[in-house]
């Protein structure tokens, strides 16, 4: 009975996780471009990510790797889907 709970406040957390990751993303672009690209809702789906620069590009690129360093396949995936709408940017 606990456990179908448990898996529900996991997910949320996960969801958190990759929430927060995906803003510290468009953060550091806006930040790291000096605010010529600003992405938000309307935009990102338009935008073209060729343009990232190195540095966001780099930051995203850890988080993966850090991902990559859990051993056990269940938790490394499902924090590598929390991560996925941060993709873009490596």
């Amino acid at each position: 009975m606990f456990y179908p709970q448990k898996f529900i406040l996991l997910t949320d957390i996960l969801d958190t996780f990759g929430e927060l990751v995906h803003q510290r993303m468009i953060k550091l672009t806006k930040i790291h471009s000096n605010n010529r690209i600003i992405i938000t809702d309307e935009n990102e789906e338009t935008l073209d990510f060729t343009q990232i620069p190195d540095k966001v590009s780099e930051t995203c690129r850890n988080w993966f790797l850090k991902c990559a360093c859990i051993r056990e396949v269940l938790p490394r995936i499902y924090l590598e889907l929390a991560l996925v709408s941060s993709h873009k940017y490596m």
